[in-house]
């Protein structure tokens, strides 16, 4: 495997960011589950940990040959296909917990989503002890899957964000609800339809007939959208004082 030349490592500024982001507001969010001992707070802080500060710097690491060891490369490929399995899963978790605890048919598609993404993970661990480095992120099968997999955890994400943000701003109207709780159903609405853009850009590239890792408008994409995600859910979870202040501000005068 190729070393990466350095126009491939000078565009990856919006990559480095999403991956610093997500690490610092998923770290964020674990650490205020550990104190709420709430799940959605754990789910969702995991999972973007997991996808964003971890998987997605391991594929990186693998498709570029960042590395220049081939055993290397596919050992960090392995691990990206069990670290975002494993939060994904969490995201679909986020979603079943928070939006349709009762429903026989979330914890069904929660329950398909997760064998999958187990799937996936075996796959990719089979793949990194079996076959030689650049398999990672090259479309197929199984790329596929779990890319579309994806999209739909973040396409219910933001259909049911935004279904209770709908309900909850007639609510405010009358002012029988918080602003607060209010836009925190809009952040979450938004951080779907950002991470919903991200790997659907990751997606058409591929369909494209180019491998997305090595595309600088994949990157580019994946970049700007899981920031965005990462800052929102950040403003949902754990937001800043004065932001809370704004937000009631804002509500006073509208009232």
């Amino acid at each position: 495997m190729e070393a990466s030349s350095p126009s491939v490592l000078a565009s990856l500024g919006p990559s480095l960011t999403f991956i610093v982001v997500s690490g610092i507001v998923g770290m964020r969010l674990m650490l205020l589950a550990r104190r709420t001992r709430q799940l959605p707070e754990l789910a969702v802080g995991s999972g973007l940990f997991l996808v964003g500060a971890v998987s997605y710097p391991l594929g990186l690491v693998a498709q570029l040959g960042l590395t220049g060891d081939s055993a290397l490369a596919n050992l960090a490929a392995g691990l990206a296909c069990v670290s975002v399995s494993v939060g994904s899963i969490a995201i679909y978790a986020f979603n079943r917990t928070v939006f349709r605890p009762r429903e026989a048919w979330a914890r069904l598609l929660s329950f398909g989503a997760s064998v999958l993404l187990v799937l996936y993970a075996g796959v990719g661990v089979f793949r990194a002890a079996t076959q030689a480095p650049g398999w990672y992120g090259r479309p197929d099968g199984w790329f596929y899957a779990l890319e579309v997999t994806l999209l739909l955890s973040y396409a219910w994400t933001t259909v049911e964000a935004l279904h209770w943000y709908t309900m909850l701003r007639r609510r405010l109207a009358l002012g029988l609800a918080d602003p607060v709780v209010v836009n925190r159903f809009l952040m979450w609405a938004l951080s779907g339809v950002a991470a919903f853009g991200g790997v659907g850009g990751m997606l058409l590239v591929a369909l494209g007939g180019a491998e997305p890792y090595h595309s600088a408008s994949a990157r580019l994409g994946v970049g700007i959208g899981g920031s965005l995600a990462s800052v929102v859910l950040w403003l949902a979870f754990a937001p800043p004082a004065a932001y809370l202040r704004w937000l009631r501000r804002e509500r006073s005068a509208a009232a």
